[in-house]
C-alpha cells in the first residue's frame, strides 16, 4: 500500500506542476503574442520595401580644380512597387539630380561617415522634390550608397 500512496502523491505533484505551467503560459501568452505581432509587422514593413539600382555607377568630378572624383553605386528604396515604377519612369531626371548633388561635393565634405550620410540625405531630398513635382508623392523614402570610392 505505501507504493500506491506514493504514486498518488507523485501524480498529485505532477498535476499541480502542470497546472502552474498551463496557468503561466496563459498569463504570458498575450505578451508573447504582442512581441510576435510587433516582429511580424516589422518583417512585413521590410518585406514590402522595394529597391531600384541605378546603372551605370555614377562617376563625378568633385568641386576643386584638382583631379578628384567619386564613384558611387546608388540604390533607392520605396515602400512599394508603385514607387519603384514611378522612379523608373523618372530615371533620367533622377540621375541628373543625383549627378548635380554629387558634383557639388568637395573631397573634404565626403571624407567622413557624417559627410556621406549628409550626401545621401541631400540626394534623397532632391529626388523627393522631383517626384513630388512630377507625381504628387515622394515615392522614394531612402537612398543608399552601396559602393563608394573617392580619389
Amino acid at each position: 500500500m505505501p507504493l500506491v500512496n506514493h504514486t498518488l502523491h507523485t501524480t498529485g505533484r505532477v498535476g499541480l506542476l502542470a497546472s502552474y505551467l498551463v496557468a503561466s503560459m496563459l498569463l504570458l501568452s498575450p505578451l508573447a503574442a504582442s512581441a510576435e505581432t510587433e516582429e511580424a509587422a516589422e518583417e512585413a514593413t521590410t518585406a514590402k520595401s522595394e529597391y531600384v539600382r541605378f546603372h551605370p555607377d555614377f562617376v563625378v568630378n568633385l568641386k576643386p580644380s584638382e583631379p578628384h572624383f567619386v564613384m558611387v553605386t546608388v540604390q533607392d528604396m520605396s515602400p512599394g512597387m508603385d514607387g519603384i515604377l514611378a522612379a523608373k519612369h523618372q530615371m533620367l531626371a533622377i540621375c541628373r539630380r543625383i549627378l548635380m548633388v554629387l558634383s557639388e561635393q568637395t573631397p573634404e565634405s565626403i571624407s567622413s561617415v557624417e559627410g556621406k550620410q549628409k550626401l545621401m540625405e541631400d540626394a534623397l531630398a532632391s529626388i523627393q522634390e522631383l517626384m513630388i513635382a512630377e507625381t504628387g508623392v515622394p515615392s522614394i523614402n531612402a537612398v543608399f550608397f552601396t559602393d563608394f570610392a573617392a580619389q
